[in-house]
């Protein structure tokens, strides 16, 4: 049993659509934010489209202990080139009854990779969940928790809570270039206190 994922409903059609199609516009090579995360070595084969990231002041420096303190957030100009994802994330706020907005990104992963085994740490991550979209997956596409469990597949379509909070870990092991919608959202509901 895979107890890193939890999957909650299905996305409305009308919703999903409307944002794969602007997802699938999307120029990987020439994003509107640098990548930065992907130097860290854990995130080394995926590739992050920043819609709102930490409030950082020009001192902050970017590692990711001074980024998991920081738990205010900001949009950056992409969230504004992408509406009908910004739809598709306040369905997700009002779905999970959010009371605060944390960062979004849209994340590809590409064939054979992996994010390797981590526990996501910091104050940000103590007041904030994190929810999934897969707009594209396989599969192949698995989260791992603890050694002994297997992996669990998040499908297309569907919003699903990662428990970042815990030992955790993603592969590819499809031919597909997998791209997930990630929000963190803080909710009272203590149905997300995986």
């Amino acid at each position: 049993m895979n107890k890193v994922i939890k999957i909650i409903s299905k996305v409305p059609d009308n919703l999903f659509i409307a944002a794969l199609d602007e997802v699938l516009k999307i120029d990987w090579d020439h994003l509107p934010i640098p990548d930065k995360r992907s130097e860290a070595a854990v995130f080394k084969t995926s590739i992050t489209n920043h819609i709102r990231v930490h409030k950082v002041t020009k001192d902050t420096p970017h590692t990711i202990e001074a980024l998991s303190a920081i738990v205010e957030c900001m949009d950056t100009p992409a969230r504004k080139l992408y509406p009908n994802v910004d739809k598709l994330v306040e369905w997700i706020y009002d779905s999970v009854e959010g009371t605060k907005l944390g960062r979004i990104m849209l994340v590809k992963l590409m064939p054979g990779g992996t994010i390797g085994a981590h526990i996501d740490p910091g104050q940000y991550f103590l007041e904030h969940h994190r929810f999934h979209v897969p707009f594209i997956t396989a599969p192949g596409v698995l989260f791992y928790g603890e050694e002994k469990e297997v992996g669990a597949h998040m499908p297309a379509e569907h919003l699903s809570q990662l428990a970042n909070r815990r030992l955790h870990s993603a592969k590819n092991l499809s031919n597909v270039e997998r791209i997930h919608l990630i929000v963190d959202i803080d909710s009272n509901n203590p149905l997300y206190n995986i």
